[in-house]
């Protein structure tokens, strides 16, 4: 938590200097535009997800500080080196930004596997992968000062676009509909997260993660290519429209299978569901108790959910109930323990 709020504040002396140079009007927009994305996803995935709005957060400063500094790191020598030119700027680039983008990917992916009895989902691998992408092009966007995703440059102008509705991210370029940083990021969240949960087949993992890299990087190379090999690779992005059809149509077929793995084997306790939000909001457990319950219900749900993803995919006998069961008690205490969950000692 101390660490996040750090972030927050470095976050803010980034963003104040650009607001103070006439920066502002941009830097609002790309923020808009992202977290709009941002907020309809969260809504989306909320039945199926086992995170939460700070996670999001997290996600979106790792892009922002983690995986930018990491990419300038690696990419700034060479392009001192040899200057800007095909070799360097479309493909060398891609590469170690797509890579650094997988790097807080690949450790939330390790956290989860030293976790109890929990597993993540493949649509929230999607929108964790989407918000780093989106804190990369927001600071990209505030060093070049400028905004990709207006139109005109005004704070609500990336929703013009025929996308804008849905994906304001989405820009024209050259007549071609581009998703940008955000997007490569979903890509490659939904390749690692379809090989973690595929993780023991090594093979078909190994391809999964390879997809969503590999494509990243081929539109992202394809964007920056301006030599003779241009047409060939963006023949291999295939016009750009394999990232947008990933986010367009990969996104909610994630989610349907996010909720096929969840109803696969559900742990042996409550499911969370309208009943249980009913008990929550009862106008007679008053304010303050509404809030607390909304509270414990939100970690009851998405640890219900990150069990029964452990158990879909078989995992071991570890369990985290004792400390589900302990929210599921703040909600609903005159209820009783279920008789499979109750024993500590099991887990």
């Amino acid at each position: 938590m101390l660490g996040f709020l750090v972030a927050l504040v470095s976050f803010a002396f980034i963003a104040i200097p650009a607001i103070a140079d006439g920066n502002g009007e941009q830097l609002l927009a790309d923020v808009v535009a992202h977290s709009y994305v941002l907020i309809w996803m969260l809504a989306a995935t909320v039945a199926v997800r086992t995170v939460g709005i700070r996670q999001v957060m997290t996600m979106f400063l790792s892009g922002f500080f983690l995986a930018t500094a990491v990419a300038a790191l690696l990419s700034r020598p060479l392009l001192d080196r040899f200057g800007s030119n095909d070799m360097t700027v479309a493909l060398w680039v891609p590469l170690v930004e797509e890579l650094s983008k997988a790097i807080p990917l690949v450790l939330l992916i390790w956290a989860y596997h030293r976790r109890r009895g929990q597993a993540h989902g493949v649509s929230e691998l999607m929108m964790m992968g989407f918000a780093i992408g989106a804190g990369m092009a927001v600071h990209e966007d505030i060093l070049y000062g400028r905004t990709i995703v207006s139109t005109n440059g005004t704070v609500f102008g990336s929703f013009n676009d025929p996308w804008g509705a849905v994906f304001p991210t989405f820009f024209n370029g050259s007549g071609e509909m581009l998703t940008g940083h955000s997007g490569w990021g979903a890509l490659i969240g939904l390749g690692l997260g379809l090989a973690s949960v595929y993780r023991r087949r090594r093979i078909v993992a190994a391809c999964f993660a390879l997809f969503g890299v590999l494509f990243a990087v081929i539109d992202h190379s394809a964007i920056n290519m301006r030599g003779s090999l241009a047409p060939v690779v963006d023949a291999l992005s295939l016009n750009h429209t394999t990232v947008v059809a990933t986010l367009a149509v990969g996104f909610p077929l994630a989610i349907v299978y996010d909720v096929l793995r969840r109803r696969h084997r559900p742990p042996p306790l409550p499911k969370p569901g309208l009943a249980m939000y009913r008990t929550a909001l009862s106008p007679r457990t008053g304010g303050s108790r509404i809030v607390l319950n909304l509270f414990a219900l939100g970690h009851y749900r998405r640890g219900w959910t990150a069990a029964a993803y452990h158990r879909a995919t078989g995992g071991g006998k570890g369990n985290d109930y004792p400390r589900l069961v302990a929210w599921y008690r703040v909600v609903a205490p005159a209820s009783a323990t279920p008789a499979s969950a109750a024993p500590a000692s099991s887990a």
